[in-house]
């Protein structure tokens, strides 16, 4: 698996934060391995944020995400408890202006209810209970 070559950079990682877990399998030169599905590889780098992924390079790909299946989507963050994923995808969603956004039925992804601090010194978006860092915000 390791002379294999991907054509990028796997960063091999696993979560139990998905209830149902949408898989597939990637094959190369007969070798095969099991990852998420692109949606699913998304949110899950936003799991990830800070610490592995700046809040403003996912955003710069969240613009580029005009072909999500909101179907997908819909099924991945109502079987999720993670309410970062949940917060951060729905307003970057909605920051990005995509069309596929308005086919989310938001009443059925659970928000819970309290505050929930991304960054220090950052502006609070009250709509997603979320305090994202300013230049995410600011950001046009």
């Amino acid at each position: 698996m390791t002379n294999t070559d991907f054509e990028y950079t796997l960063k091999f990682f696993s979560t139990t934060v998905f209830k149902k877990p949408r898989m597939t399998t990637l094959k190369k030169e007969g070798d095969e391995i099991l990852a998420s599905i692109p949606e699913q590889a998304f949110l899950e780098c936003l799991l990830l944020a800070p610490s592995q992924y700046a809040y403003m390079d996912l955003f710069y790909i969240m613009e580029q995400l005009t072909t999500i299946r909101p179907g997908v989507v819909q099924e991945l963050l109502e079987n999720t408890d993670s309410l970062k994923i949940k917060r951060l995808f729905l307003y970057m969603a909605q920051k990005a202006n995509h069309e596929w956004f308005n086919r989310i039925d938001r009443s059925k992804i659970e928000l819970g209810t309290g505050k929930h601090k991304l960054t220090e010194n950052g502006i609070y978006i009250p709509e997603f209970k979320i305090t994202i860092p300013k230049e995410l915000q600011e950001y046009e």
